[in-house]
């Protein structure tokens, strides 16, 4: 199996390398153990599209707290305009990861980008000094490496400066950079591929997270509401939510910066540069689970708050939900997740919203 990978990655390879789409690219890529979400590799296709859909559109973008969410066809049908509401959120993105796309957002139609700012987004790339239980670091080279494969010249602009001086080797920076990675990277994708195919072959059952593709009918669709995972706290018995409430007692410990922080200057970076190209930009700050915050330190999140001061400087909107207490337990999958009533509520709760933002 492993030659036959290796022959048809020879013979297709030259082709691949100018020729690949994200569709093609996250679909084969099995290097990186951190992909868990096909999404890393689609925002310029998604973009693209966005371009073409003729109407007022807004785009959401964030971490995976934001993803579930957004539910983009929902927003559309309760407002009574033409806006189309697009959801580009990423498990465990943050403005580091995503202030790449900015520029390709920047020079688009959108007429609104929603930012995700949240208590576990504002943490010092300082991992030794963290001391956090696991090395970010293979997140973040993911992310970039992948990031920078898909762009184009357009894409190059003020966040390179902000980029970690110890991450500027992970940037793929002019055509044969990108070409060079897409190589390797495919290659050991194509082989992945051909094992998955021949599992599928011979009835061995595989659960892929493809994503449509781009010229697919579904991929409109997919870009509005991508699918969630379902259960959670819904679905536990009342002993399972009172152990579950009890362990929330120690992993209630985001403590958000202030400022200073390659994230920090990432959001201003995404924010001015969004306001200059004539965009409207609405701040979003996601709500969480209500036991969580029974457990909280006095100022804990200060430094979020102290963030979000900065912010109003700025010519933008918030919706701040972070420390809004109308949202019940029933509306979360987890400790900082909505499910599917919190989709809605959130759907009900921001529409209305960016209809009068929009609409005049």
């Amino acid at each position: 199996m492993e030659k036959i990978g290796e022959f048809i990655a020879s013979v297709c390879i030259s082709f691949l390398v100018f020729t690949s789409s994200s569709y093609f690219f996250i679909n084969t890529i099995g290097k990186e153990e951190a992909l868990t979400s096909t999404r890393y590799g689609f925002v310029y296709e998604a973009i693209n599209h966005i371009d073409d859909d003729g109407s007022p559109s807004v785009v959401g973008i964030g971490s995976s707290m934001l993803e579930q969410a957004f539910d983009g066809n929902c927003m559309s049908e309760r407002n009574t305009g033409e806006i189309t509401f697009y959801n580009l959120g990423m498990a465990a993105s943050r403005p580091y990861t995503d202030m790449m796309m900015i520029p390709r957002l920047a020079s688009s139609s959108v007429d609104v980008v929603m930012i995700e700012v949240g208590v576990n987004l504002l943490f010092k790339m300082d991992y030794e000094k963290e001391k956090l239980p696991e090395d970010p670091d293979s997140y973040v080279e993911m992310r970039f490496r992948i990031g920078t494969m898909m762009q184009e010249e357009r894409d190059i602009g003020g966040w390179i400066d902000i980029v970690i001086p110890e991450h500027k080797e992970w940037l793929n920076l002019d055509v044969i950079e990108r070409s060079q990675s897409l190589q390797e990277y495919t290659r050991i994708g194509l082989e992945n591929q051909l094992l998955s195919y021949t599992e599928k072959v011979f009835d061995i059952g595989i659960n892929s997270r493809n994503i449509p593709s781009p010229d697919s009918k579904d991929f409109d669709a997919y870009l509005r509401s991508p699918k969630w995972p379902g259960g959670g706290i819904d679905d536990m018995t009342n002993e399972e939510l009172n152990d579950y409430n009890k362990s929330l007692e120690n992993r209630s410990n985001y403590t958000p910066y202030s400022n200073g922080t390659a994230n920090h200057a990432a959001l201003f970076y995404e924010v001015e540069t969004l306001l200059e190209a004539g965009k409207k930009v609405v701040i979003v700050t996601m709500p969480h689970y209500p036991v969580v915050y029974e457990h909280l330190k006095p100022g804990q999140w200060d430094g979020f708050n102290a963030t979000l001061r900065d912010l109003g400087a700025y010519d933008v909107e918030f919706l701040n939900y972070t420390f809004d207490n109308s949202w019940q337990y029933y509306h979360f999958r987890d400790r900082n997740h909505l499910g599917a009533d919190g989709r809605e509520e959130f759907c009900n709760r921001v529409a209305p919203f960016i209809e009068d933002l929009l609409v005049v």
